[in-house]
């Protein structure tokens, strides 16, 4: 591409020669900047990491066409290939697991009821009163550990329980490590990982794709507006007594519990 005086541009493509006229058409003017940028930047950058972009090229010579419609095919395959990359980055990055159901949910409460009620009453014991803490174990680390204190909410993230930022954070609550090993302990043998505190106590069964299921223990029995507020079949379904069932979206995937979807 260069340009041919007369206030135009002269594009070779193949065999083919255009010429542009840059100063009175606004669209070749920007074709030739949408065209440069295809060929000189996006198509080679991602060609080289795809292989194909000769392949593009080919297509677009050997189909008898235009030069917008050439420029609109290479602009077409390149945002195909950047969706595609990003849905494939997505599915390696955030892909964790396991997927759960209610059911499964369900089955461990019943299998290990004592012990998840035990978990929610110790935790209960050593959080500090006008405090919330939210805290989850996860591979040797705490995955989550948040204190609100006096209107200040710290929030942590993936930090090992060995570091000092821990030690910091359990001098605010009053805590040393035994308290902290024996949270984990007394979760690990209700098969759960995580706690969080308030009337109610939620307690963290497991991750399930991005999502998470949950229980919440309230200090009494629901009532009936509390059932009806706890019992949207979405968020919360109410399973007895004084014991909640919850599922928590992840950025992608199903927000509700599976059984929301396919009971509609």
């Amino acid at each position: 591409m260069r340009y041919a005086g007369n206030n135009t541009l002269s594009l070779t493509l193949g065999t083919r020669r255009y010429v542009l006229a840059v100063g009175r058409n606004c669209l070749s003017v920007a074709l030739y900047i949408v065209y440069s940028v295809v060929q000189f930047r996006l198509s080679a950058y991602i060609g080289r990491i795809y292989g194909i972009t000769p392949y593009i090229y080919k297509l677009a010579a050997t189909l008898k066409m235009n030069l917008v419609l050439k420029v609109f095919l290479i602009l077409l395959i390149i945002l195909f290939i950047a969706v595609g990359g990003f849905f494939v980055f997505l599915y390696m990055a955030f892909d964790s697991g396991p997927i759960y159901s209610k059911e499964d949910l369900i089955v461990n409460f019943e299998e290990k009821e004592k012990q998840i009620l035990e978990a929610k009453n110790y935790f209960n014991s050593i959080v500090p009163k006008e405090t919330f803490v939210q805290i989850e174990f996860e591979d040797g680390q705490l995955g989550i550990f948040h204190i609100k204190r006096n209107g200040v909410y710290d929030s942590n993230w993936n930090i090992y329980m060995d570091s000092k930022k821990v030690d910091s954070l359990l001098q605010v609550l009053h805590w040393s490590k035994s308290e902290l090993k024996t949270l984990k302990s007394k979760l690990d043998k209700a098969n759960c990982v995580s706690a969080e505190s308030g009337n109610p106590v939620t307690i963290g069964w497991q991750r399930s794709g991005m999502g998470m299921y949950f229980y919440k223990i309230f200090n009494q029995n629901l009532n009936d507006s509390l059932i009806t507020k706890y019992n949207d079949s979405c968020t919360y379904i109410f399973y007895r007594d004084n014991v909640v069932l919850e599922f928590g979206g992840g950025a992608i995937g199903p927000q509700c519990f599976p059984s929301f979807y396919t009971e509609k």
